[in-house]
């Protein structure tokens, strides 16, 4: 399980045409229920055109909902999309990003233990040598 993901449901994220299988009332066009859509676009120069085929839903989603209008459709980058839920306090189906304290400090405690794991092992070799009487060949 990917941690980046959670639904406050429970539920999993899945093929739509797997989910039919599992769920035999769900119905392809059904805009009354929320749901997040991961598209994966290999050509950078498409997202655009992508981006303006996603525009035509909009009405669908303003017709079923009335009182959840949207205004435009937009593509986020995976890669940031967790920065961005979390800058912009945003209620969504993925995990915000750790605040940037945990990120910089979990990384300098990483540094510090190996350090200190270094400087240990040199102890230890000092002592190890100091006792079987080479330790003039260190100084």
């Amino acid at each position: 399980m990917n941690s980046s993901f959670y639904r406050r449901d429970g539920s999993a994220y899945m093929n739509f045409e797997n989910g039919k299988d599992e769920n035999k009332s769900l119905r392809e066009n059904n805009w009354k229920q929320e749901s997040t859509l991961f598209v994966q676009i290999n050509d950078p120069n498409r997202v655009p055109s992508v981006h303006r085929q996603l525009q035509s839903y909009i009405a669908n989603n303003n017709k079923a909902l009335e009182d959840f209008q949207v205004s435009e459709l937009a593509l986020d980058l995976f890669t940031t999309m967790a920065d961005r839920d979390r800058a912009e306090e945003i209620l969504a189906d993925t995990w915000q990003a750790p605040p940037l304290a945990a990120v910089i400090g979990s990384a300098i405690m990483g540094i510090a233990i190996n350090c200190l794991q270094l400087l240990f092992i040199a102890f230890i070799k000092i002592i190890y040598l100091l006792s079987i009487g080479l330790g003039n060949c260190i100084w």
